[in-house]
């Protein structure tokens, strides 16, 4: 006789399940792949060759799995040891961590960043940026995402001499950098 099994005894066996998976440590989607190929994606993110979206491809699977099965083994982005590198200006070495790893160039301190852009007087001051900003509004309209430039670095230096307007943060960004970008006014007359 075909005994057809209650709606309680269903969801019993799905928790069950559930359980189990869980307590193995179970993914979602993972079934897709052998505990082999999941010490191939472990070994490929740990040599550092492979971005996890090249790791999904090579195993046709999706990122996110891929993203767990990492996570899994502790091996997320947040994780990944620091990284040692050399000041670009003086040659120590620098631990560098986070998303400071897609920088081009990495600094032991403030002082020496701040050199590297040939700017070693640099003093910030929140309250003098605004000061600037209002000062310049008097002789010249500013645009939404123009940039005020203190010419000696000192942001509490106001004096119209000494502030420039660049178009952009990218152009301010460039002559810092030694680029050709040019102010577009230069304290009290247009550039």
């Amino acid at each position: 006789m075909f005994m057809r099994k209650t709606l309680l005894e269903r969801q019993e066996k799905m928790r069950v399940r559930m359980y189990q998976r869980k307590r193995v440590g179970w993914i979602p989607g993972s079934s897709k792949l052998w505990p082999a190929q999941r010490e191939q994606i472990v070994d490929l993110a740990i040599s550092g060759s492979f971005t996890q979206e090249q790791i999904a491809g090579i195993f046709k699977v999706s990122q996110p799995l891929v993203h767990e099965v990492l996570k899994r083994e502790g091996l997320t982005r947040e994780n990944k040891p620091a990284e040692t590198r050399v000041c670009a200006q003086c040659g120590e070495p620098v631990r560098i961590n986070g998303h400071r790893r897609r920088a081009r160039n990495s600094f032991c301190c403030e002082a020496h960043y701040f050199l590297f852009l040939n700017n070693p007087a640099y003093q910030r001051s929140v309250w003098g940026t605004k000061l600037a900003r209002r000062k310049v509004t008097e002789h010249f309209q500013l645009q939404e995402g123009n940039i005020v430039h203190h010419q000696d670095g000192n942001d509490n230096n106001n004096e119209l001499t000494n502030l420039w307007v660049f178009a952009t943060s990218g152009e301010h960004t460039s002559y810092h950098r030694g680029g050709g970008a040019q102010p577009i006014w230069r304290g009290g007359r247009q550039a």
